[in-house]
């Protein structure tokens, strides 16, 4: 994985309803206005593309090198899959430039306004975990793995905006941790162009803060020295984007995204500094 894929997953974590249906999925892609299924209905789409990112990561390592507030921004290209299945309220969907990019659920409820359905997700990537990250591999940290969720997201929609809050649960026994996220998103349609803003807070608890963030005494360096001060807190997230379709199978999309560490684990050693900034583009072909 990338490192703009693990600096978007590891955050903690990036046109709405015009219409009378309630649409069960993430909120990035619905405030973007892109294809779109009603949740009572069969079916999917798909676009493929690629990006490139400048970005400004606070995660000791990632990427190569990013191991002191000296390091500037970096820039990256990457692979931007969208894409959603859903068949009898079962669903599959990945959106690689959203905040919360793989999901499978069930949507259990849904009507003009509402959805609520049950979801498995990742919510943290691994970190030095068999990756080619060699800044890992040479330092003392022992990798930190990836997770796996069970839990709820609901949704919210009136013409122009929604809501979306998530609360999942650590179900792969690597940190027990749980996560509750809300997140309110609204768009503006200017001829072809979408344009859209997303706000929103996450809370992690102790469990995942403490797996993810604190330094241990064998694996404390010159660079990194113990830490055991990792506890439960927020983090802010806001973005702007906007997507154009330059034809008829393709589409541009823009998105400046800053991520803000509130709490919790912002004395850690493995957070360089305590703001992430993202700025990302991307031409994709829709099927």
């Amino acid at each position: 994985m990338n490192s703009f894929y693990k600096l978007a997953s590891h955050l903690f974590l990036l046109s709405a309803m015009l219409c009378t249906h309630s649409y069960a999925e993430d909120i990035s892609h619905s405030v973007r206005g892109g294809a779109s299924i009603p949740a009572d209905q069969n079916g999917g789409f798909l676009d493929l593309g690629l990006g490139l990112t400048y970005f400004k990561s606070p995660l000791w390592g990632y990427p190569e090198k990013n191991t002191d507030k000296n390091v500037g921004m970096s820039t990256e290209v990457y692979l931007n899959i969208n894409g959603r299945y859903q068949y009898e309220g079962f669903f599959i969907e990945a959106y690689a430039e959203g905040f919360n990019g793989f999901n499978i659920g069930y949507n259990f409820i849904s009507d003009t306004h509402w959805s609520f359905d049950i979801i498995l997700a990742p919510e943290h990537y691994g970190m030095g975990d068999e990756d080619d990250n060699q800044t890992w591999k040479d330092s003392n940290l022992t990798p930190r793995e990836a997770d796996f969720n069970l839990g709820l997201r609901a949704n919210y929609s009136q013409p122009g905006y929604r809501v979306e809050v998530r609360v999942l649960q650590d179900i792969s026994d690597t940190h027990d941790g749980h996560a509750v996220t809300a997140f309110i998103g609204k768009n503006w349609q200017k001829r072809n162009l979408n344009l859209h803003v997303l706000g929103g807070l996450a809370y992690h608890s102790r469990h995942a803060a403490e797996y993810y963030f604190n330094v241990r005494p064998e694996e404390q360096s010159e660079q990194l020295p113990a830490y055991d001060g990792a506890k439960g807190g927020l983090i802010a997230n806001a973005e702007f984007g906007l997507t154009y379709p330059i034809k008829e199978n393709w589409v541009w999309r823009g998105l400046y995204r800053y991520t803000k560490f509130l709490s919790g684990v912002t004395d850690s050693p493995l957070l360089i500094h305590d703001e992430a900034h993202i700025l990302a583009s991307s031409v994709s072909y829709v099927f």
